[in-house]
């Protein structure tokens, strides 16, 4: 991509990162940084860089996932349950 750039004979750019946003990563993704220093490494200049993720206004709620490995009985053994008081309780 660097030397398409050259080739078209621009010098600097502007980068804007994005992560997914929203109710999901508020953090770019392992390889944005990777990516500026190797715009850095092929000679051109990096002007300024900004950060657009979408934040969520409303605070919407995440996407609750199941998880399949853990059935109620399983919890109910590891956390505790007195039917005296009808209530769950934690060991330790």
């Amino acid at each position: 991509m660097a030397n398409e750039l050259k080739d078209k004979n621009i010098r600097g750019i502007h980068i804007k990162v994005r992560a997914p946003g929203g109710n999901k990563a508020q953090t770019p993704g392992p390889g944005a940084q990777a990516c500026i220093r190797a715009l850095a490494r092929s000679g051109l200049q990096i002007g300024r860089i900004e950060e657009v993720t979408p934040k969520s206004h409303d605070h919407c709620r995440r996407k609750w996932k199941k998880d399949p490995s853990f059935s109620a009985e399983e919890v109910i053994e590891a956390v505790g349950y007195n039917p005296s008081l009808n209530s769950i309780y934690i060991i330790g």
